[in-house]
């Protein structure tokens, strides 16, 4: 037999599923005087990403639609909010601020019930003002559940949304996995891409309506909180990746781009200045919005200043849909 365990995954020979398996390999002593078998095993340096079968050309039909990506904008801010870095169990948003007698149910689900209310009354004021931001009485059953599966994880972006992938279980929780091999989910929580005669990322209209609503409406550069109402009554502001948000660019980073961490509310005239003024004057522009940030950049994107002007440098600003 061999003379060491054979442990092995089909992500280290060109298949994108991350499942390690120990394989006992022998033979038949009658046919072979060998006391171990010879048995080469991949090294596990050679990975495989589900990005490499991944089709270019995908139905718009199979797109995550508008709710499924709020729901995932809502979790992501609670994980990256609550103060509670790994959970032990399911959270469920029914049984927060409950308050009646559970005696009667299993004892595993009286504990289940017991440390939902217990992380309501920890983190209340959060939760309350996270409830109505998002509306999330108003979700699916089950979308008012989520599962964490994948331990601690650093504060900022890098959450349920960021380089990682999401999938719905079929007792309705709403699961994380750390983990980018894996395909055995439902939906892949990766960039989507829309191809015609060159690959485009396809942005998420959330993430920019949310900046807005965080930023308050004020702009990132001039502090100017009145521009001119929109139909819907609200302040014109739009939002801006600081690191230019395209197919191209993204292949340089791990982590996703269009994700509020890499977006500014901006004015429509400072929006117009950062793709539009000279090479000098930018400068300045970046180095005000990266500033406000810089901790995030250096740690989530490990980008300096000198890097992110040289990216500007390189570019054809007026692009708009490229950043």
């Amino acid at each position: 037999m061999s003379k060491d365990e054979i442990i092995s995954s089909p992500h280290e020979i060109g298949i994108p599923q991350n499942r390690p398996r120990i394989y006992i390999m022998g033979v038949r002593k009658d046919l072979t005087s060998k006391e171990y078998l010879d048995i080469k095993t991949p090294t596990g340096q050679v990975k495989t990403s589900i990005y490499d079968v991944l089709d270019q050309e995908v139905d718009k039909k199979y797109n995550i639609s508008e709710y499924e990506e709020l729901i995932l904008t809502a979790w992501n801010e609670f994980k990256i909010n609550i103060n509670k870095s790994v959970y032990g169990f399911p959270v469920w948003v029914e049984e927060f601020s409950k308050d009646y007698d559970y005696s009667m149910f299993p004892d595993w689900k009286q504990d289940y019930i017991r440390k939902n209310r217990q992380l309501y009354l920890e983190n209340k004021e959060f939760i309350d003002a996270w409830i109505q931001k998002y509306n999330v009485l108003n979700f699916k059953l089950r979308d008012k559940k989520f599962e964490w599966q994948a331990g601690a994880v650093n504060n900022g972006f890098s959450s349920i949304i960021d380089n990682n992938m999401v999938y719905v279980t079929n007792s309705g929780n709403l699961e994380r996995q750390n983990n980018q091999y894996q395909v055995e989910l439902y939906q892949e929580n990766a960039d989507s891409y829309v191809f015609d005669k060159k690959p485009k990322l396809k942005k998420n209209q959330n993430y920019r309506d949310l900046i807005l609503f965080e930023s308050k409406y004020v702009c990132s550069l001039c502090n100017k909180n009145v521009t001119f109402k929109t139909n819907a009554g609200k302040m014109y502001f739009e939002a801006h990746h600081l690191i230019p948000c395209n197919f191209n660019m993204q292949q340089q980073f791990e982590r996703k781009l269009d994700t509020p961490a890499n977006l500014y509310c901006l004015c429509p005239e400072c929006h117009r200045k950062i793709h539009f003024i000279n090479d000098t004057e930018v400068d300045s522009l970046l180095s005000t919005l990266y500033a406000s940030r810089e901790e995030s950049y250096l740690s989530n994107y490990n980008l300096t200043l000198d890097e992110l002007i040289a990216i500007y440098k390189k570019l054809d600003r007026k692009q708009e849909d490229d950043m």
